[in-house]
């Protein structure tokens, strides 16, 4: 390194002052000046790939928790949906049953009424046999009263 010149810790000199430098100073400088851009550029690449394949890995993370969550999601749902198709069927037999109870009892009841139809209906007949007989028996004793 000359007297006029300082090193920026990339192996780039600086030079500094009104020297008079050779064109052969000039083509080390600007042959420095292009190995420290090359390092520069490599060590950019190298951080850029760093970042991108860090960028990707997190990314594939996220996407991989994004799938797991989305299956706990849909495996919750699922459960959900079982237990109030569960609670629904029960319900539904429920009802179902109070139904059926409901129509034999309906069916007892009206068992009932046409027994005490029939029952009231025999004796309707039995009493109009018993008036029928009694007017009968009155007649005979009503017309000979009348004749005499």
């Amino acid at each position: 390194m000359g007297p006029n010149a300082t090193n920026t810790g990339r192996d780039l000199q600086v030079v500094r002052g009104e020297g008079e430098g050779t064109p052969q100073q000039a083509f080390g400088l600007l042959e420095n000046a292009g190995r420290v851009a090359e390092d520069t550029v490599r060590q950019a690449r190298t951080e850029a790939d760093r970042i991108v394949g860090a960028a990707r890995s997190e990314a594939e993370k996220v996407r991989r928790e994004g799938l797991e969550q989305g299956a706990v999601e849909r495996a919750a749902a699922d459960r959900d949906a079982e237990r109030l198709r569960h609670e629904k069927l029960g319900e539904a037999e429920r009802l179902l049953r109070e139904a059926r109870d409901e129509v034999a009892e309906l069916e007892r009841s009206a068992g009932r009424l046409r027994s005490e139809r029939d029952a009231a209906a025999d004796s309707a007949r039995e009493l109009a046999t018993k008036l029928q007989d009694a007017v009968h028996s009155a007649m005979p004793h009503s017309q000979e009263s009348h004749e005499g």
